[in-house]
């Protein structure tokens, strides 16, 4: 059971590292337009 919730948390964790780097580059992508 540990187990399964550790691989819940990394996934999530590595999610929402992607989900911010997505936003990163959506706001480069802006500044380079402008």
């Amino acid at each position: 059971m540990w187990v399964l919730r550790e691989t819940v948390v990394a996934l999530m964790v590595v999610l929402d590292m992607g989900h911010v780097t997505l936003r990163a580059s959506e706001f480069s992508d802006i500044q380079t337009r402008h």
